[in-house]
């Protein structure tokens, strides 16, 4: 006679089926970055005159992932980060930016992560 009844095979196969289920959906769970992430965004140069060229590196936004720069209100670039969430990307300051203090932004569209410079406007 086996150690397993018929019945007892009946109530034990749905447990481990379900817990085969669950293992498996632990298993394929996608991982994203932590809300604790560390974004941040270099300019270079920091300053200069309205339409001065700028380079941006972005780093710390999920990998693969849409990135939207602003200056001030206004979106003045897009990039694209790559398989570390790092991404380069130039802008030109707007002609009509006025001397002072402007604000850099970059947003990741997946994540709505952000990171901020601030590029000074000098007036030749």
């Amino acid at each position: 006679m086996p150690l397993t009844s018929r019945r007892n095979a009946r109530r034990i196969w749905p447990r481990l089926l379900c817990a085969a289920g669950l293992a498996a959906g632990l298993a394929l769970t996608p991982v994203t970055a932590s809300p604790a992430a560390t974004t941040s965004l270099r300019l270079q140069p920091e300053f200069g005159p309205p339409t001065t060229q700028v380079d941006l590196f972005g780093r710390g936004f999920w990998a693969h992932e849409d990135i939207e720069v602003t200056v001030g209100m206004s979106i003045r670039a897009r990039a694209w980060t790559d398989d570390r969430g790092e991404f380069f990307t130039t802008l030109n300051v707007p002609g009509d930016t006025s001397a002072g203090r402007a604000r850099v932004t970059a947003t990741g569209q997946s994540s709505r992560l952000t990171a901020t410079a601030t590029f000074t406007v000098r007036n030749p």
